[in-house]
């Protein structure tokens, strides 16, 4: 995800990188749980019985942990089951309380913004899986079993569908491999992106995609070479498409279901232009076959339509040996850019990133825009903001991000490489 990626020119003749969001309180509420038998996660009062698995740690599971957690799924093992679940109970505990799980990098504690898509448990529900942990794990009463988990939904209306065009088995000689696919999706006049759902052809293997498309002749043309020059199918691409001006459209990491981008909106794809599949395939499950597709909802016209810009710093010099080194950038706003509007945010580093954070300075008064305290590489996606944020241009932005260097002997720079690291927040904006 470089930033070369993106057009300066549409930023300086359209609107802003930036948004100024607000960080008002967000009050957490339980949403789990079977009527609060244990007093662990709430104010007050001694627990009258400990949580069970039937009553209480079970719908949280089903709602929040089993799109990843279930039987030939990316993740390791199942959660569906009492006796899957007691299996790892401390595991759980010690994940959900670090918020490595479930997967999401930014806060959306309401301190800086929430989100309406946030794979995110309550301080409550954190709570009593600690306690259920904690108590042994009890079983319950299975007669109290709350409903299977249902299917992920998937778009109402699909327009176009593209795949990677072949099925492809990652090296399994590589934990994890980057490949790129280019696909065309033969579009005749422009159209907006305003739904879609990624569908992996194995979520065993399959840790992210990400979808660009071309701007100009010239990154189709730069999509082509690159294909041709890699002898395998499709081609080697770590931090992004290697296509120059590319647009990022779609996003998905494990867990996503069908997403819908904010009512009113949507992302233009360009007729003629070219498309590229960016797939992480990670080998820990074994090598398997995929098929990735991309099914999208479209418009001919949307009310809004949305760009989706770069903020960062190339400005990465990082010393070896350091459990907190630092890159930071700041980026001023012309004030004639006006008014505008941000609806979602997607920050971007490498392995060695541990946090990110970006404010927006406008006239004195210092607002958060995104927060993400405990940074993981593999679980990247858009961020939605429960509410589209107006702002206006003639402010900055502040971005700083922190990284471990510890196993590092020499300095780290800015670069795609998985030897080199990143600063980077895109914002989904439009006028």
């Amino acid at each position: 995800m470089s930033p070369t990626r993106l057009s300066l020119v549409i930023f300086a003749s359209v609107l802003p990188l930036v948004a100024l969001v607000g960080c008002g309180d967000h009050e957490e509420q339980p949403t789990g749980g079977g009527g609060g038998t244990a007093g662990n996660g709430g104010s007050g009062g001694a627990a009258s019985k400990a949580p069970t698995y039937y009553e209480d740690i079970a719908p949280i599971m089903n709602t929040h942990c089993a799109n990843c957690h279930i039987e030939s799924g990316i993740a390791p093992f199942a959660l569906t089951t009492y006796e899957s679940a007691k299996a790892v109970a401390g595991l759980a505990k010690l994940r959900t309380e670090t918020r490595e799980m479930p997967p999401w990098n930014p806060s959306n504690t309401g301190d800086c913004n929430t989100y309406e898509n946030a794979r995110w448990l309550t301080d409550d529900q954190i709570a009593l899986i600690g306690a259920w942990a904690d108590a042994g794990a009890p079983e319950g009463d299975p007669q109290n079993a709350p409903p299977e988990p249902e299917a992920p939904k998937g778009l109402a209306k699909v327009d176009l569908t593209v795949d990677i065009g072949f099925d492809y088995s990652p090296d399994d000689s590589l934990a994890d491999e980057y490949r790129c696919f280019v696909v065309d999706p033969g579009l005749a006049q422009d159209a907006f992106v305003t739904g879609y759902e990624v569908v992996p052809g194995d979520k065993r293997v399959v840790h992210h995609v990400i979808l660009y498309t071309a701007e100009t002749p010239e990154g189709d043309a730069q999509a082509d070479a690159n294909d041709a020059a890699d002898p395998g199918p499709g081609y080697e691409c770590f931090g992004g498409a290697g296509i120059g001006n590319a647009r990022w459209t779609v996003g998905w990491a494990p867990g996503g279901g069908a997403q819908m981008y904010p009512e009113t909106t949507g992302l233009r794809l360009k007729a003629g232009r070219k498309g590229v599949i960016q797939v992480h395939y990670n080998t820990a499950n074994g090598s398997y076959p995929d098929k990735t597709k991309i099914h999208l909802t479209l418009a001919e016209q949307v009310e809004n339509e949305a760009q989706i810009f770069y903020t960062g710093t190339n400005d990465i010099n990082l010393p070896p040996g350091q459990a907190d080194a630092a890159a930071k950038g700041v980026i001023n706003i012309p004030a004639n850019v006006g008014k505008f509007r941000v609806w979602a945010t997607l920050p971007h580093m490498h392995t060695r990133g541990k946090t990110l954070k970006v404010n927006y300075n406008l006239n004195g008064a210092d607002t958060c825009l995104v927060d993400v305290p405990n940074w993981n590489f593999h679980w990247q996606g858009v961020a939605i903001y429960d509410q589209p944020v107006a702002s206006e241009g003639g402010g900055t932005i502040t971005i700083r991000c922190g990284y471990d260097t510890t196993k590092d002997m020499e300095e780290i720079f800015n670069g795609e490489g998985t030897d080199e690291e990143m600063c980077i927040n895109y914002l989904y904006v439009s006028k």
